[in-house]
């Protein structure tokens, strides 16, 4: 009798027990859901806030567009140095790339060289013809310099000229005669009859990050903007397209603007030992 006593007052005191077990747990699951639900209710806020203020003002939107286009029109020339690499292309390391351009009338010559020093690819963009150099292949390449021609020897479908300018001058350019569409949280859209720009910022610097044309698949990132005599430029350009394995990024080690450009800077030199491929008769 006596070694059941204990049992009985022990079941007897369970059910009390128990409640007073319980009325602890909620008490800690409030003091838990409180505090989360009053820091998720502020994050919902705060997220509201941040894509509202996200939202460029009309006024901001157009100052940006305004230097961007101020930006595009202090560059008529400018001599570049620096590294290129193009993913899924002839070459995968890293080479070396010495660019030079004029902006009216439009020419270019772009030179691409191993790290030590054995040439890969000269290119020529003048008075409309495209010429290149591909010491590679031993050949050199003449026809008329179009989007096609050029994304042959350079990754880019439909890289026109303004498209080239921008890449190799490091900078965004703007579509002709646009209008601004409704903007995205950090991103302002352009659009004309032809085609739609959309420019991706960074909102604590109003930097341009990414400029993408959808109706072509391209995107340009600009990486690390310095500016030099009050002219901007992208330490780095990355060029990627929707429908292409291939990424092109060239990495600036120097950027010269304005500067006169000597005439012989746009020739090539043809060697005797190289085959002669017309690009038009290929077409």
């Amino acid at each position: 009798m006596m070694k059941t006593f204990p049992l009985f007052l022990l079941l007897l005191a369970l059910p009390c027990y128990l409640r007073q077990r319980r009325i602890q747990v909620l008490t800690i699951l409030c003091l838990i859901f409180i505090p989360f639900s009053m820091v998720f209710l502020q994050g919902c806020a705060m997220t509201s806030f941040m894509c509202y203020q996200e939202q460029l003002s009309p006024d901001e939107t157009e100052t940006l567009l305004l230097d961007i286009r101020e930006q595009e029109e202090k560059v008529v020339s400018f001599y570049a140095v620096g590294h290129i690499t193009v993913k899924g292309w002839m070459w995968e390391s890293d080479a070396r790339i010495f660019i030079a351009g004029i902006k009216d009338p439009f020419s270019l010559k772009i030179e691409i060289t191993h790290m030590w020093g054995r040439p890969i690819l000269h290119l020529l963009i003048r008075d409309g013809k495209l010429e290149v150099l591909s010491f590679d292949e031993q050949k050199i390449y003449l026809g008329r310099f179009t989007p096609e021609a050029l994304s042959r020897f350079l990754p880019g479908v439909m890289a026109d000229q303004d498209l080239i300018w921008s890449v190799l001058r490091a900078y965004p350019y703007l579509i002709n005669g646009f209008h601004i569409g409704d903007p995205g949280p950090g991103q302002i859209n352009l659009f004309n009859p032809r085609e739609e720009e959309r420019i991706e910022l960074d909102m604590e610097t109003l930097l341009v990050k990414t400029v993408s044309f959808p109706g072509r698949g391209i995107h340009l990132d600009f990486s690390n903007i310095r500016e030099h005599d009050n002219i901007a430029y992208a330490v780095e350009v990355r060029m990627r397209h929707d429908h292409e394995k291939k990424t092109l990024i060239i990495r600036n080690e120097k950027m010269v603007f304005n500067a006169d450009i000597p005439d012989p800077i746009f020739t090539i030199k043809r060697l005797d030992s190289f085959k002669m491929v017309y690009l038009d008769e290929e077409e």
